[in-house]
């Protein structure tokens, strides 16, 4: 029988696997052939003596490799070479993991185990030959103490530990304290020794959880006793979980935006749910080539300690609807061009005055009279004037620039910051000429001046009678035009007239009921529109803001409104601001709600073709939307103080309603509601109604695990047929300090 070059021939006997000493470790990799490679003495089969042969043997996996230190002990065994035939076999050793002798994460050294007496040791004593014959290792302690046989190079520690296995989970543990677990969410009704840091939250039995962990920090423990990973005390780590609620303490508790726009879903759900967890001392994101992208469907908050720098070389955008400084910010930036140019033109007002003061004259019973006796002052009040128009130029940031409105800048807007920029422009109007400010009507009225010629008197003082004659005319003219308005009755139609220009002030003492309402011609109302044609019915309780919208402090009502030509209105007329009592376009063919008021007490817009809430108000008492189509509630009211009702609609969640502490919140009889995000975005709430909608028990304890309501829930499963845990929505949303939270519903 011929010899088996599979196999290793040790005292005449053959092995397929033999055990072997690793005395030394290729670290550098010169021989590009045997990556890897160790060098280890056998060890004497079954009890007979070491053999004393040493070989080099590389690792059998080619992928996945476990480096042995000095002193552990491998498994060796023979395998075919690069070199190989079938004419020639050429065989060399290749070794496994390292055999775990002392069941230790850390290492499994038991270096001179191929020794027959330790270095050093007295053969004489009985003792010591008896041991090293019966195969005695040291004891832990002295292990850890001989540091000439295990590899000096190696870190070993005292605080590494095992990690707690639980039912099925596959563990990948190094040797340093670092670890990946494939796990799940475990029976707890089994006792461990130690039990896991997370629970079942919003899963079941089963659910996957990955866990990679760098760094443990247990206390101090006995040899090889079980720890568990801890996502708070370990150095770096990162948690995958499905449904799972993990123990977590977040690095900073400083969050009230984070609480008042309600992106703190993680807090009230324990940290339970499928996502990420990475916590560590320090987190790093870095792209090299390519932009860094994070998307949300609810919310992103970010919050620090400390502080919150952002830095972007050419530029930093934001986009929003609106934009808060400011936990519920209340008061507007001003358009620094926009502004700028109003400072000028108010410089410009005041240098035409202060020049037309300065060369005012009078009449007198000796004749006119000369300038001022301080016109000098008023000259120099113009330079003063003019030095500080000047300085306007050095007002603008070349930081900072804002958009009036969201959905980027105005077409003219637009067009006039290219211009600036092409021909290199500031963003203040130059001054006018002096002839410009002090002869134009633009900035003061002309006054005759009246010079005395010392020559002529009596041309003089017929020239002063003949003014006074016709100043006693414009007054006589003036009372007669006045006895005439008052006799008259007030028409029942706008004049033809050309009323476009009609100038309006602060108290709009010009103006009556029926009145063109300024800017109210387009190609909808060709004729323009009335304050009476709107439905308002005291013309003393209008005004206009800054931006030209009508604020009323009664009751709007447009379907009352009679507009000629007009059979059915698609939008509202005219931009309203501010609206003092009831706002009501119910029932008007509404598409969109442009033009509405951005405060109001009573909003109620029902029975409209309605996709969404864009442009409707941010700010009402009670705000109504039923009947109206909605798929959606992106753009909704950011404040409601009684009652949100949204009822008999197409909505399929409720991102974009209001997020504000509210009285009453409805949303039923929406038979294709089968989600409640945005819903828990509301604060407090007294009442919710959600009956009628396709809802479930996963659906709601999924979305809103925990809700502050504190007097009654009216849902049942008229819809979606599968029963509900009242018990559940009872307990976890109530929000009343003795547990009377009504629950009304069909079980």
């Amino acid at each position: 029988m011929g010899l088996n070059y599979q196999k290793t021939i040790i005292d005449g006997f053959e092995y397929e696997l033999v055990a072997a000493e690793v005395v030394d470790v290729d670290y550098f990799g010169e021989n590009r052939e045997k990556l890897y490679s160790v060098t280890c003495k056998m060890l004497a089969p079954y009890g007979s003596q070491a053999t004393r042969d040493v070989v080099t043997a590389r690792p059998l996996d080619a992928n996945i490799k476990n480096i042995p230190i000095k002193g552990e002990v491998v498994f060796i065994t023979k395998g075919p070479t690069a070199y190989n035939s079938a004419g020639r076999p050429s065989k060399e050793y290749y070794y496994t993991n390292p055999v775990s002798i002392q069941s230790s994460v850390h290492h499994n050294g038991i270096p001179g185990v191929t020794s027959f007496l330790p270095d050093g040791a007295d053969g004489r004593d009985k003792n010591t030959r008896d041991n090293a014959s019966d195969g005695i290792t040291n004891k832990v302690k002295e292990r850890l103490q001989l540091q000439d046989t295990i590899d000096p190079k190696f870190g070993e520690r005292i605080d590494v530990y095992p990690i707690q296995p639980y039912p099925g989970d596959v563990i990948l543990e190094g040797r340093f304290g670092n670890s990946i677990r494939l796990g799940s969410t475990i029976d707890e009704t089994r006792n461990y020794p130690v039990k896991p840091h997370w629970k079942s939250g919003l899963g079941a039995v089963g659910n996957p959880v990955l866990i990679i962990s760098n760094g443990t920090n247990p206390t101090d423990k006995p040899f090889n006793d079980f720890i568990q990973e801890e996502i708070d005390k370990d150095d770096s780590t990162i948690w995958m979980t499905s449904g799972q609620a993990v123990k977590f303490t977040p690095g900073s508790e400083f969050t009230p935006s984070v609480k008042n726009r309600s992106v703190d879903l993680h807090n009230k759900n324990e940290f339970a749910g499928n996502q990420i967890i990475i916590s560590s001392d320090r987190l790093i994101l870095n792209s090299k080539k390519q932009e860094t992208a994070i998307f949300s469907a609810e919310g992103i908050g970010l919050s620090s300690m400390k502080g919150i720098a952002i830095d972007g070389k050419d530029v930093i955008e934001m986009e929003s609807s609106r934009v808060n400084i400011g936990v519920n910010a209340v008061h507007p930036v001003l358009l620094g061009d926009v502004t700028m140019n109003w400072l000028a033109d108010l410089c410009d007002l005041f240098y035409s005055a202060l020049g037309h003061i300065a060369q005012e004259t009078h009449t007198s019973n000796t004749g006119p009279t000369g300038p001022p006796i301080n016109a000098g002052a008023f000259t120099s009040l113009q330079g003063k004037v003019k030095s500080l128009r000047s300085k306007i130029k050095k007002l603008p940031s070349d930081l900072v620039f804002v958009n009036e409105k969201g959905g980027g800048p105005k077409s003219d807007a637009a067009a006039e910051a290219k211009d600036r920029s092409k021909n290199n422009e500031g963003y203040v109007k130059p001054m006018p000429s002096e002839q410009d400010l002090m002869s134009t009507s633009d900035y003061l009225p002309q006054t005759e001046k009246i010079v005395a010629d010392p020559t002529n008197v009596v041309t003089l003082t017929a020239k002063i009678d003949d003014i006074e004659k016709q100043k006693q005319k414009i007054l006589e003219d003036l009372q007669e035009i006045n006895s005439e308005i008052n006799n008259e009755d007030i028409p029942d139609t706008v004049p033809e007239e050309n009323t476009a220009n009609e100038t309006v002030d602060d108290e709009l003492t010009d103006f009556t009921l029926d009145t063109m309402i300024p800017d109210s011609k387009n190609q909808n109302y060709p004729n323009g529109i009335t304050f009476r044609q709107l439905g308002i019915s005291d013309i003393d309780m209008v005004s206009f803001d800054e931006e030209g919208n009508l604020n009323y402090e009664g009751d709007i009502d447009l379907r009352n409104s009679k507009i000629p030509g007009v059979d059915k209105l698609m939008e509202i007329p005219v931009p309203f601001g501010k609206v003092g009592g009831k706002f009501d376009c119910s029932g008007m063919g509404l598409v969109t709600l442009k033009n509405s008021p951005y405060s109001v007490i009573d909003f109620d817009a029902s029975n409209n073709n309605l996709d969404d809430l864009v442009d409707g108000p941010e700010i009402a008492d009670r705000y109504k939307v039923d009947f109206s189509g909605l798929v959606s509630l992106n753009g909704g009211p950011i404040i409601v103080n009684i009652e949100f009702s949204a009822t008999n609609n197409n909505l399929t969640n409720l991102v974009g309603g209001p997020t504000s502490n509210i009285e009453t919140y409805r949303v039923d009889q929406n038979k294709k509601l089968t989600s409640l995000k945005g819903l828990r975005e509301n604060k407090s709430m007294g009442h919710l109604f959600i009956s009628s909608c396709n809802l479930t028990n996963e659906i709601i304890k999924r979305e809103t695990r925990v809700l502050t309501i504190t007097n009654s829930v009216h849902i049942d499963n008229q819809v979606s047929k599968k029963p509900l845990d009242y018990k559940w929505i009872q307990e976890n949303w109530d929000g009343t300090s003795d547990g009377s939270l009504k629950v009304l519903g069909i079980p």
